[in-house]
This record gives C-alpha cells, structure tokens and sequence, in this order.
C-alpha cells in the first residue's frame, strides 16, 4: 500500500518565496535604496572632501557616490572619483600622491585617509542597509 502526501503546502512556499525575491530586486533598484547607499557613505566623502585643499573646487565636486543598478546584473557602488565623469579631476591621483614634475609638488592624501577612517562603519553600513532590504521584503 502506497503512502501519499499533500506537497501542496510546499508549492505555496515556493510561491511566496519568488514573489519575495521579485520584491527584494525591486528594491535593490530603487530609488529609496540608492539614497540609503549614498547616505550611509557620506561620512567617508564629506572626510575625504574636507581634507582637500583647493583653489577651483574640481576634485571635492569630483567626489562622489554612484550606484548602478540593472536586472540580472550585479549591483554596481563607486564611491569616489571618475575620470569619466569629472574630467577637471583628473589630477586627484597627483594631489593625493605628489609627483616628480615639471613642477613636483608633496604628497597631499586626502582620499586614502579617509578610506582609512570610515572604511569599516561604510562596510558595517552597507551590511546593515542590505539586510534592512531583505527584511523589508521578507515581512
């Protein structure tokens, strides 16, 4: 004699949790969490900015938090400076490093302090950002 079991409780399950997950990748992309992103990785770009000095302003208006976001692709976050996009930055690696010439000027590190300062709070942050995600989503 055969025994059988109802294993429809299973298929709800099943259900629920894609139906979860579809939430959860709607919030990955959203406006809502790309500010949360950017809010908790102000503290390391306002330290890093104020450690600049500056007469044109190029490199602290060059820094800045991005995030990308695109179905079955992996959540892109550069904080920092692009060269792409802030092309009157594009000496921040010879203040922050100093170089040898025509006219050789001292180091002034004002991005790798920073970094330094703020780098486990930021990775703590951004933890604690996902995880709020996915318990949005799972309630």
């Amino acid at each position: 004699m055969p025994l059988e079991f109802d294993a429809s409780e299973i298929d709800r399950i099943t259900d629920e949790f894609a139906a979860k997950a579809g939430q959860l990748e709607s919030l990955v992309g959203s406006e809502q969490m790309k500010t949360k992103v950017k809010y908790v990785l102000r503290p390391l770009t306002d330290d890093a900015k104020a450690r600049i000095h500056s007469l044109t302003g190029h490199l602290r208006d060059g820094i800045e938090t991005r995030v990308e976001t695109h179905i079955d692709e992996p959540t892109y976050i550069e904080v920092g400076i692009s060269y792409k996009r802030h092309r009157k930055s594009r000496h921040a690696h010879l203040v922050e490093g100093g170089h040898g010439g025509p006219r050789p000027a001292k180091p002034h590190p004002f991005w790798e302090p920073a970094v330094e300062a703020h780098y486990d709070e930021a990775t703590q942050a951004l933890e604690e950002t996902v995880m709020d995600m996915i318990d949005e989503a799972f309630r």
